[in-house]
């Protein structure tokens, strides 16, 4: 079985953790605003003198210059104060490494890449038509706003990380040990009545509960039949109540309607999986101390951008409407969920999974 991938790691470019950094980096739609909203002025910053604005990247009737001032006062006015934030957050957390002496390289940025793609099981190509085309980036961004920023922030934070046999252990038993095969159903906010409603039809019968999970919200959930990957114990964050409830169940056996940050859950247990005993925990120790660094950083590193953006104390004088999209809490919930078994589907992205 694949290993999942932990939540804040494969975007981290501001992800924080279902609101992680991506929420960091993601762009806050406000009102139009020109100026301070104190009184206050602040000090004029000591800009350094540079030709680079004024520098050609046109020609009109052979003579007539379009400089790069006059490219990005365009791209500004159209559509340029919604990066504001973001590129903020980038200036942010850049100065903090400066200061630290942490860097990148481009090599570690593409080997990063390349572990995301694997994380979501996917090839480049299909990534770059489907997934950015999606939600209208480049692969020039996601490597640059998304991938460099967490991995210049878990830079900074990685030496302080110590991990005990315990949490190796506990890791294993999460790979390895017992599951349970469960089937599940998600009413979301605002459906609680709903829920009450079904959740006495469910107990009916099998077809009753077959009925209902093939008909609920969630489209992915609908079209597996609420069938889920097996649910390990030691999962991270939310998920640990569903956990808690899956390891109560015998075969056949409904949970109580469990309240999540999502919605209203119920799920049913199909079966019992037995741990798997032909992994040899010593043999496993070096990917399961990287899997517990990576649990580990998806905590620390919001908590990081958190005290480096109080410290930077950014004042904003230009903002605009902003397109919002949720494409690093999205990758990140794709990315944490298990692999499916044949015929399931991971839990849901509408779950917090940390």
């Amino acid at each position: 079985m694949r290993a999942s991938t932990p939540l804040s790691l494969v975007l981290l470019a501001g992800a924080f953790v279902v609101g992680h950094f991506s929420a960091a980096l993601k762009v806050v739609a406000d009102p139009p605003v020109v100026v301070p909203v104190s009184n206050e002025v602040p000090a004029t910053p000591y800009v350094e003198k540079s030709d680079y604005s004024q520098r050609i990247v046109a020609y009109i009737h052979g003579n007539i210059p379009i400089t790069r001032e006059d490219l990005g006062e365009y791209l500004i006015a159209r559509h340029g104060t919604d990066k504001i934030d973001l590129l903020v957050n980038l200036r942010i957390i850049e100065h903090g490494c400066k200061q630290r002496g942490v860097a990148v390289t481009n090599e570690e940025i593409e080997a990063a890449f390349e572990e995301d793609l694997v994380g979501l099981n996917v090839k480049r190509q299909e990534f770059v038509t489907v997934f950015l085309k999606q939600y209208n980036k480049t692969l020039y961004e996601w490597k640059y706003d998304v991938i460099r920023p967490r991995l210049l922030l878990g830079k900074m934070v990685r030496d302080q990380l110590k991990v005990s046999d315990e949490e190796l252990k506990q890791i294993y038993e999460f790979r390895y040990g017992r599951k349970v095969s469960v089937r599940l159903i998600l009413w979301p906010k605002g459906q609680e009545k709903l829920a009450l409603q079904q959740f006495a039809e469910i107990r009916k019968s099998d077809a009753d509960f077959d009925k209902v999970a093939r008909g609920q919200a969630d489209s992915t959930l609908a079209a597996a039949g609420g069938a889920i990957s097996p649910i390990s114990r030691n999962s991270n964050g939310d998920s640990r109540i569903i956990e808690d409830e899956a390891f109560k169940l015998e075969v056949g056996e409904l949970s109580r309607l469990i309240e999540t940050p999502t919605g209203m859950i119920v799920i049913k247990c199909i079966g019992h999986v037995e741990p798997e005993k032909t992994h040899d925990f010593e043999k496993e120790k070096p990917s399961l101390h990287k899997e517990v660094i990576d649990r580990k950083l998806s905590r620390e590193i919001p908590k990081l951008f958190a005290a480096l953006k109080a410290e930077a104390k950014p004042q904003l004088f230009l903002k605009g409407n902003t397109r919002q999209t949720d494409i690093e809490t999205d990758t990140l919930r794709e990315l944490n969920a298990p692999a499916p078994a044949t015929g399931a589907t991971p839990i849901p992205t509408t779950i917090p999974m940390k």
